[in-house]
Formats: C-alpha cells, sequence, structure tokens
C-alpha cells in the first residue's frame, strides 16, 4: 500500500509514537531528489520525552523515517520500534529492560 501525503499539510503536526508518547513537532521533511518521495520527518523534539531525549541529533532535531509512519491525522503517529533507523543514533531495547542510545552516522 503506497502512502500518499502532502508534505503541507504535515507541517506543525505533533509527533506520537502508537503507545502515546509525544516524540515533538514536526519542522521539516526531507525529500529524495530523483523521486520526490519523503524520505524523513525532521522534528523538534519534546523536551519532556525520554525518546526524543535520547533521539536528538548534534543540530537539535529527531529524525524519524517516513515508512515509521503509522497513520497522519490530527497527529502524525508513527511505529515506535521504527524510528531510530533514520536519527543520529540507534535507539535500541537494550538487555536491562529500558532503552538506550548508540551513536550511529548520520
Amino acid at each position: 500500500m503506497t502512502k500518499l501525503v502532502i508534505a503541507k499539510s504535515l507541517g506543525g503536526k505533533r509527533i506520537i509514537t502508537n503507545d502515546g508518547e509525544e516524540v515533538g513537532k514536526l519542522v521539516d521533511v526531507t525529500i529524495q531528489d530523483t523521486t520526490g518521495k519523503i524520505e524523513d520527518l525532521i522534528v523538534e523534539p519534546n523536551p519532556d520525552s525520554r525518546i526524543a531525549q535520547n533521539l536528538t541529533g548534534e543540530d537539535g532535531y529527531v529524525y524519524i523515517p517516513f515508512s515509521s509512519v503509522i497513520a497522519v491525522s490530527d497527529y502524525v503517529v508513527v511505529d515506535r520500534r521504527n524510528i531510530s533507523s533514520g536519527a543520529a543514533g540507534v535507539f535500541e531495547y537494550g538487555k536491562s529492560g529500558g532503552y538506550g542510545y548508540t551513536s550511529g552516522n548520520r
């Protein structure tokens, strides 16, 4: 199934995970040059979000791959398990039972 979304309609929407945590507010998107498809959501992190704190890159933003988007309505709902693949690092569930951040290549 193909997701058809007009990027302009996404601006300013809140990003939440499928379990209800607010990651932040959408400020921009990255677009693939040759196809015009949205690749990543660029999110201003919610300071109260543990996920956002752990995924915030050096530029102060969280990058979430568009493939993680589950639904778009009043909010953009993303799959918590997949939000790290476009981020500045990798947000993983560790052996200790909690989420943790490891450096990535972005």
